[in-house]
């Protein structure tokens, strides 16, 4: 996670509960509930496997959906996606 997030961007994690991984984090991570309270201006999330059929189903992207960048292991074995947005 660290080496595909840049300096300066804010990581944006879709989670009910606490993730104990993004305490090593260097980006600041911002917590959200929902797909749907990721700011507009937002370049990077994770979430859970199960965000990756909401992510691709909603229309709030416009013409640049996210992409999946990593699938990462997280607390207890549970599989954490890292999406980007408008990223060369």
């Amino acid at each position: 996670v660290n080496a595909s997030i840049p300096p300066g961007e804010i990581l944006y994690a879709v989670t009910r509960g606490f993730q104990p991984y993004l305490l090593y984090v260097h980006a600041p991570v911002r917590y959200v509930r929902t797909v749907d309270e990721i700011p507009a201006h937002a370049r990077f999330f994770v979430g859970r496997p199960n965000l990756f059929r909401h992510v691709k189903a909603s229309e709030r992207w416009g013409d640049q959906p996210p992409q999946l960048l990593a699938r990462t292991k997280s607390y207890r074995g549970q599989e954490t996606l890292l999406f980007a947005r408008d990223v060369p």
